[in-house]
């Protein structure tokens, strides 16, 4: 029930986001505060775009892909026309999609701390699991991004203890800089930075490369940000530099509807089977709402 309405609730506030943005849909909205430019996530043939890349064969000539101006059609365009050399052709054809629209989050591999499971691949995760974070538990509200099928460019950072962390260049981490910690994208990392880790501890980046891998996932936890490899991360990979915070309170509706279901179901466990939904119920439902959104302004 709770993750119903808290999917109801994102919807209607992707509507208003959308609308206040410019955008058409609620999906233009999502794209905008997941990763994907707006245009991206309309998938209407008027605005297309060429994906040009090089077969692993040395002797063959560079590729043009024309498709929508959407990952997941040009990824299929991939598969269409270079199905039946999969090595040569797709492969390269979807990392080149994968490196043009820079979406993703974290590969299957990364691993997160579950409070029932434990120790669980991100691939794992469902709506509802509490993850581990720098200042606790915190329940899993939505995925931003689950896609098993498509080709990402990562950015593997390894740090002066042995310990790595990948990610897509867009997501944004917990990184210091000249003594000052700050947000940043994994792709404005440098040598010499350092991350934070789950005891708060900072810890050298000493080598960052580059790794294709097939799928990314990226779940949505209520206070924003999660550990991932024992690394603090944040939920979010906006396309545009956007800080942590802003990315967080736009969510903020959102959050609102979950905590307000989840309050208004333990308010009528507390009542009479068959009782009607209480007036107490929705005044503390309608309270949480008023609370978030003075949060985020």
């Amino acid at each position: 029930q709770r993750e119903v309405m808290g999917r109801s609730a994102h919807a209607a506030f992707l509507d208003d986001a959308g609308a206040s943005l410019g955008l058409r849909s609620s999906r233009g909205a999502s794209a905008f505060l997941g990763g994907v430019p707006p245009r991206a996530a309309r998938g209407s043939s008027f605005f297309g775009t060429t994906i040009k890349f090089f077969p692993k064969s040395p002797e063959l000539k560079e590729q043009e892909v024309s498709c929508d101006q959407d990952l997941g059609v040009c990824n299929r365009e991939c598969e269409k026309r270079y199905g039946d050399r999969r090595a040569e052709f797709e492969e390269p054809c979807k990392l080149a999609v994968a490196q043009h629209f820079e979406d993703g989050c974290f590969p299957p591999f990364a691993r997160v701390c579950e409070r029932t499971a434990g120790e669980l691949w991100i691939s794992e995760v469902k709506v509802g699991h509490e993850l581990k974070t720098s200042s606790g538990w915190s329940k899993v509200i939505a995925s931003l991004h689950s896609d098993a099928q498509g080709s990402f460019q990562y950015f593997c950072l390894q740090t002066a203890d042995g310990r790595s962390l990948s990610l897509t260049g867009d997501h944004l981490l917990r990184l210091r800089r000249d003594d000052v910690w700050h947000w940043r994208r994994a792709k404005d990392a440098r040598i010499g930075d350092q991350l934070e880790d789950a005891e708060g501890d900072s810890v050298e980046l000493v080598k960052m490369s580059c790794v294709p891998w097939q799928g990314a996932y990226a779940p949505l936890t209520l206070c924003g940000e999660l550990l991932v490899d024992g690394w603090r991360c944040s939920c979010f990979a906006p396309r545009w530099a956007l800080p942590h915070d802003f990315c967080q309170a736009a969510f903020a509706p959102l959050r609102a509807a979950v905590l307000a279901a989840q309050k208004i179901k333990t308010s009528q466990d507390l009542e009479a089977p068959g009782a009607c939904l209480s007036l107490g119920s929705l005044w503390l439902a309608a309270e949480d709402v008023w609370l978030f959104y003075h949060q985020a302004l």
